[in-house]
């Protein structure tokens, strides 16, 4: 029989959390949160959009209360969907949320979880960019579950998405994922109006959390959204450029490589147009969810919270992606709605998506455990004129950071290859972003100023970056021996392309001194299916080497081994190499347990410009596996040369 190879998929030995033993009482509040991916703040026709049509986003901000000034903070990597997400779930700070913001840890407390140990029942569908582990801690029950960032083209897209039904084990077999017939959102849309008909005669309160993968890319919008849209009638963004002025430390992320360069007007318009057709059909679908809520007679008792997860340049500043900190990329729509919630007004004070979780709590009167570390909404909601945030600060890996004050001046700085730049901004005036004052002698005062409240900011949200320092400190490149990362930002090529469904941040992941977690999904990681890795790192010029490490995962029940040998080599010119060390790994045996491996070699010093690395893949799963035959994954991360 032939065997088919299958994408890993991870595999948990858990078990759902039992039911709280209190009792909501009846009249607490419902809770719906509707949860876009990738929707910047100005992509709703109500909140001034006036080319867009979300008739169903502008039936909630009539409904309740939009934050015109609402944020995410930033993130670690190029995903910034998952510290996000996770930052909704914890109402914890980036930099206070668990390494890079991938996983959930157990001791910081979830929203779904809380208000489940208040009597509410919870329910999810849809998008789960975090640790499965948390997801089964969070909800009790669900439909149509997508574990993963995005519903990539050759695995089907937003059109036939590969989902879960909800598993009461906790495991998630991949033998149980089956794949849609229909677009994503319609069935997100579908699993939620089905919950809440089941709840229409409950006597218990429910937390719903609808997580849509629209607008995120693949972007092809159904008919009749796609046709809404003309390209050749879409107006450019007043801050378009063909390609952002300098580098800003990520050009070469896979976001940023959707388009080619320069991006022409004509291929930002068409990217806009379907930009625009996924943000209506995902509104349609909200439509359908809002039609239910009423329908079965729990609107007026329900709490709704609809937001995106992160802004999108597309076409801004020469941009694409979310790797930046503009306004278009960290300023969110959030709009809440319901009993005592004030209908059809505005609110500008400066607030972040963490802080959802403290709002909430205190709307439903469900206490808010310590580890929450957000600021609750509700003193703004009731008068608009309460006291806020004086600032909002913003973060991107250890390559951007920014300050915002309430009164709309912005400072970023960039710190990419040593190089540093400074961009201010008065966004009160400039919106766009599109006048950058920092040279501007008239303004010096509010420059240093706002560079002083920059570091001031740091400090508040725990940075580990002194950005005080001209040099902000240490980069993370620098190891606690105090060696340096050689390798960080130098030029890789690759024998043989990292697989497309785990393809990481290209070959220059592989050297970007961003260190991964244990789930192979984040896209830290760079995977092989049976093929073997080979990559040659160009350190530019010769430099004396004295140490390679190589960081691999093993995840044997989800078909990924480590490297069978391991071989590392140097040569001055590229073309004659030197073995300095090798690795074997001995068999796996068994279901050993998931973990990360780090490979070292410490030779003597050797002045050389490229280091080679070579990594056997096991090739296919032993006859003791359940996969017996089939193809071999090869998972790797960070290179370290010092």
């Amino acid at each position: 029989m032939k065997r088919l190879s299958v994408p890993p998929v991870i595999i948990l030995a858990l078990t759902v959390s039992a039911c709280a033993s209190r009792s909501a009482p009846v009249d607490r509040p419902n809770v719906l949160i509707l949860f876009t991916d990738d929707q910047r703040y100005n992509t709703v026709a109500a909140l001034g959009n006036d080319e867009i049509r979300t008739p169903n986003m502008d039936r909630l901000a009539d409904m309740g209360t939009a934050f015109t000034r609402a944020f995410v903070m930033g993130g670690h990597h190029g995903a910034i969907c998952a510290p996000s997400r996770a930052s909704l779930m914890t109402g914890r700070s980036l930099f206070d949320l668990y390494e890079t913001g991938d996983v959930i840890p157990e001791r910081h407390a979830m929203m779904p979880s809380v208000f489940a140990e208040a009597g509410y029942v919870t329910f999810a569908t849809g998008k789960w960019h975090n640790d499965r582990g948390a997801f089964v801690r969070a909800f009790q029950q669900g439909d149509n579950i997508f574990f993963g960032g995005m519903h990539h083209p050759q695995d089907g897209g937003h059109e036939a998405p590969w989902l879960y039904h909800f598993d009461a084990t906790g495991r998630y077999a991949d033998s149980t994922k089956w794949q849609g017939d229909r677009f994503s959102s319609e069935l997100y849309a579908d699993a939620a109006i089905a919950f809440l008909d089941r709840q229409r005669d409950s006597d218990r309160p429910f937390f719903a959390y609808v997580a849509f993968t629209s607008p995120h890319d693949p972007r092809t919008p159904p008919q009749p959204y796609r046709q809404w849209y003309p390209a050749d009638r879409m107006a450019l963004p007043p801050n378009y450029l063909p390609d952002h002025p300098f580098d800003n430390g990520e050009l070469k992320v896979r976001d940023e490589q959707l388009l080619p360069h320069p991006r022409t007007e004509d291929a930002i318009r068409g990217e806009l147009a379907a930009y625009y057709g996924m943000i209506s059909e995902v509104d349609a679908q909200i439509g359908r969810i809002l039609d239910a809520l009423e329908a079965t007679g729990q609107l007026d008792n329900t709490i709704v919270v609809f937001a995106g997860d992160n802004g999108l340049a597309v076409g801004s500043h020469g941009l694409l992606g979310k790797q930046n900190l503009y306004e278009h990329s960290v300023r969110v729509p959030l709009i809440l709605a319901g009993p005592t919630i004030p209908r059809g007004e505005r609110r500008d004070a400066l607030a972040y998506l963490f802080d959802v979780f403290p709002t909430l709590t205190e709307l439903a009167g469900v206490p808010t455990p310590p580890t929450v570390g957000g600021a609750t909404l509700v003193p703004t909601l009731r008068r608009a004129d309460a006291e806020g945030r004086e600032f909002a600060y913003f973060a991107y890996r250890d390559l951007q950071r920014a300050v915002r004050t309430a009164d709309d001046w912005k400072l970023i700085a960039y710190n990419v290859n040593g190089e540093l730049r400074t961009q201010l901004f008065d966004v009160n005036a400039d919106p766009f972003e599109t006048l950058n004052l920092a040279d501007d002698p008239a303004f010096a005062d509010r420059l240093e100023q706002l560079e002083a409240l920059l570091a001031t900011a740091g400090t508040r949200y725990h940075d580990r970056l002194d950005v005080s320092d001209p040099t902000w400190g240490k980069p993370p490149a620098e190891q606690p021996s105090g060696v340096r990362h050689l390798a960080r930002g130098a030029s890789v090529m690759l024998a043989t392309p990292f697989s497309p469904r785990y393809p990481g941040q290209g070959p220059a992941g592989l050297t970007d001194g961003i260190r991964c977690v244990t789930d192979f999904t984040r896209d830290c990681w760079h995977a092989l299916e049976q093929d073997d890795l080979e990559a040659v790192i160009d350190l530019d010029q010769l430099r004396e080497v004295e140490q390679v490490h190589a960081t691999f995962l093993r995840n044997i029940r989800s078909w990924i081994f480590l490297p069978v040998r391991l071989e590392i080599a140097v040569s001055s010119d590229g073309n004659t190499f030197t073995t300095v060390g090798t690795h074997e790994s001995p068999p796996a045996v068994g279901d050993e347990a998931t973990g990360i491996e780090e490979v070292g070699f410490r030779f003597h010093p050797v002045r050389t410009r490229y280091v080679r690395i070579r990594a056997l893949n096991q090739g296919t799963c032993p006859d003791w596996h359940a996969g017996a035959g089939g193809k071999a994954w090869l998972f790797v991360d960070e290179v370290v040369v010092q």
